[in-house]
Formats: structure tokens, sequence, C-alpha cells
């Protein structure tokens, strides 16, 4: 008994020891030491995206495909930026970041015929897709479009649309329904893998689910505090104590608007 013991207090023994003598990455140059406990990023380290290589690239369809960086901050969108202020009649100061594509399954997807398909992917992590076929009237006639909402939790969400006639005839193969999503996919995320997807029911849970995914960082209400620093002061801890304050800073409350009392505050 007394020798397990001792085997399992050496064992996590030696993990502290080596957590101890951790001398870092070695990754340096003349600008970055490397130093122990620290991993250095150097530039030109392969970072999880959607690209193919450049020779598999060519005839793809270019804007979804990033070869040496991931979609940071993509959503690729049919309207200008300045067509969703003039709808929602905000102004044109933004204080944070706005997903002007959250509404794209809404006003695309929601309540109309599509297919979802979920899955796990080996680099990517949990994948939600959502797909629609549309018919547009073109000037050589009827035309087919396709609606694609990429979800994944690690690159930002990527949202567009491809006209069939773009997808080159060797991936079509069409039936009177049209691509299959797979093949469709296929040609514009080649790096997914296809085998992991599982269509979704069209239980109106699922709509509602993805609904509310793609619109939850949606945020209509702006909350700013403000706070008295008195001279000396430098903590958050002494401004938040503090009770009373000078004429200065009454004025500059009265500027910002109408002072009203909290309900159960006295």
């Amino acid at each position: 008994g007394g020798g397990g013991g001792g085997g399992g207090g050496g064992g996590a023994d030696d993990a502290e020891q080596s957590l101890l003598l951790d001398e870092g990455d070695g990754n340096d140059n003349e600008l970055l030491l490397s130093c122990p406990h620290f991993r250095n990023e150097m530039g030109g380290e392969e970072r999880v995206g959607l690209g193919p290589s450049q020779g598999r690239c060519r005839g793809r369809w270019a804007p979804w495909l990033s070869v040496r960086s991931p979609n940071d901050a993509v959503s690729v969108l049919e309207e200008p930026r300045e067509s969703h202020i003039q709808q929602q009649g905000k102004s044109n100061y933004f204080i944070e970041h706005a997903d002007l594509g959250a509404h794209y399954y809404r006003k695309y997807f929601y309540m109309k015929e599509h297919q979802n398909f979920f899955g796990i992917d080996d680099r990517l992590g949990p994948v939600a897709i959502s797909f629609r076929r549309e018919e547009k009237e073109g000037s050589s006639g009827a035309q087919y479009n396709y609606r694609i909402i990429f979800r994944t939790t690690e690159l930002k969400t990527l949202r567009g649309s491809i006209l069939e006639e773009s997808v080159p005839s060797a991936a079509r193969h069409t039936t009177p329904r049209g691509l299959s999503p797979k093949r469709l996919l296929e040609f514009i995320i080649p790096e997914l893998n296809l085998h992991c997807l599982r269509l979704a029911s069209n239980s109106p849970k699922v709509r509602d689910t993805l609904l509310k995914l793609d619109e939850q960082g949606l945020n209509f209400q702006r909350k700013v505090g403000v706070m008295y620093c008195r001279a000396g002061q430098s903590s958050e801890e002494d401004m938040y104590n503090n009770e009373s304050s000078g004429p200065a800073f009454e004025e500059f409350l009265d500027l910002l608007g109408e002072r009203v009392r909290l309900k159960g505050w006295e």
C-alpha cells in the first residue's frame, strides 16, 4: 500500500517538476526572445481557415476561400452597409461591432423551404449549415440561386449566395431539383468533411433555434456608466465608494440627460 501511494506521489511530483522546468518553445528571433512558460507566435503559423492550396483555388468561388488567413470578421452580404443603417434608422456611428448579416436567416430562410445540416468536423468543430435553392428571373429566362449559411465555433459565420450557372459543369450533374447540397458544398468549401453532416428534421424547433443562434448577438440598447474620480483616486473601488461629487460633475450629469430615481433605491 505504501509503495503504491509513493508511486502516485512520485507521478504528481514529476508533473510539477516538469511544469517548473518548462523553458518555453524555443521560438525566438532578433525582436522576440524565448521565455519560460511562453509560446511565441513568429508569424506564418498555420491558422484554421477554409482556404485550400493555391493550385486547388483556381476556378473556385473566391470570396469564401482564404488561403493565408481564416475568415476573420467576414460576412458575405448582398446589400451595402448603408442600406442596413437606413432600414434600422440608426446613425452612422458604430459604438461596437455589429453583425450586419444576423438577419440573413430570417430574411432568406426562415419560414421558407430550405434544408439544415449539422455535424462535427475534425478541424472546424461543430458545424451548422443552412441551404436554400431559389428561382430568379434573368435576362435569359429562369435562373437558380443557392443561398448558404455556414456556421462553426472556430470561424465567423459565412453567409452568401452563388448562381447555379457559376458552378463548373463537371460539378453540376443537376436534377430537376438542382444540385445536391453536398455537391455544392464540396465545390464551395472543399476543406469541410462532408461525411460528418446529417440532415436535420423540418421541426419548427430547429428553425427557431437557428434563428436565435444567428440573432443572439444583436443588441438594440446601450448602457453607459459614468464614474466620478476625485483628485488622488486611482482605483475603481475608490470611485465606486464616492457618495458625493463636485459642482462640475453635477453640471455634466445634467448635460447628459434627465436624472430619474431607480425603483427600490433611496
